[in-house]
């Protein structure tokens, strides 16, 4: 690729992402990356959250920003962006981690508008045969009941009205869920946000509950 399509695939994977960090845990993005010369004596990959607006400039990435060096287009041999990444923290007195996705069908869509060419995985909706996600939304309004008179409907539909940055903190709290029910099984019920997350207990209750406990 030339300089300009690396400058734009480098934006349409900010722009989609979201802003990188050093470390996964806090990272929105990730990402991986390897140059001709690193590979010339054997294979080294650098991997961090993607650069920012200002360290993406025409020729190259910038010296002193999120990836520490510069990095010329030219010398760029391989990006790869995974579709989902691991995080774990970094010291403390309680061990957490888990997974984070990245929207990689947007991104393509995003890099396809900018016509950069780019290698992408056949199970990104090519298939002819679409295996059709089954879930259920229950909810109810608030009407100041007390807890043993509230009766949940099954609902048709949702909408989430949030900022971008509550809309990330929800995704990460989904896939802590996720991970949780896969690790424990029947053992784990139900989660709601709020407990994990203590910004949103002045919002409505957002729970997750584990479908093989549910019936």
């Amino acid at each position: 690729m030339n300089n300009a399509q690396w400058k734009s695939f480098f934006l349409c994977c900010r722009s989609v992402l979201g802003k990188g960090l050093p470390f996964a845990q806090r990272s929105d993005s990730w990402c991986a990356w390897t140059t001709f010369n690193a590979v010339h004596s054997g294979v080294h990959y650098w991997y961090s959250g993607i650069p920012d607006y200002e360290d993406i400039l025409d020729t190259h990435i910038a010296d002193g920003g999120l990836w520490g060096q510069p990095f010329d287009y030219d010398d760029l041999a391989h990006v790869v962006i995974p579709a989902t990444f691991y995080w774990e923290t970094e010291g403390g007195p309680e061990f957490k981690n888990g997974t984070k996705v990245q929207n990689i069908r947007l991104l393509s869509e995003c890099l396809t508008g900018e016509g950069i060419p780019h290698p992408h995985r056949s199970d990104l909706g090519k298939s002819s045969s679409i295996d059709r996600i089954t879930m259920q939304l229950f909810g109810y309004k608030d009407q100041g009941l007390p807890i043993e008179d509230i009766r949940s409907d099954e609902l048709a539909e949702v909408t989430l009205v949030a900022k971008p940055e509550d809309l990330r903190r929800i995704a990460r709290f989904l896939q802590f869920a996720a991970g949780e029910i896969e690790r424990m099984g029947k053992d784990y019920s139900h989660l709601h946000l709020s407990d994990r997350d203590k910004t949103f207990e002045g919002s409505p209750h957002f729970v997750v509950f584990n479908p093989e406990v549910s019936g």
